[in-house]
């Protein structure tokens, strides 16, 4: 049988794929950021990093 899994090595698409993990990572930190301002916000900030 041959093998049909689609392998992902060009190297431009692994690198396409790695900045939008990067960039989607970037986004879900700011209300992490924006919450750490406020001390009455510190229980809304660890369930954000959770």
């Amino acid at each position: 049988m041959s093998n049909t899994r689609l392998k992902i090595t060009d190297p431009s698409r692994i690198l396409t794929v790695a900045n939008m993990i990067s960039l989607l990572r970037a986004f879900l930190a700011l209300p992490i950021i924006y919450t750490l301002q406020y001390p009455q916000w510190r229980l809304w900030t660890f369930v954000l990093i959770l």
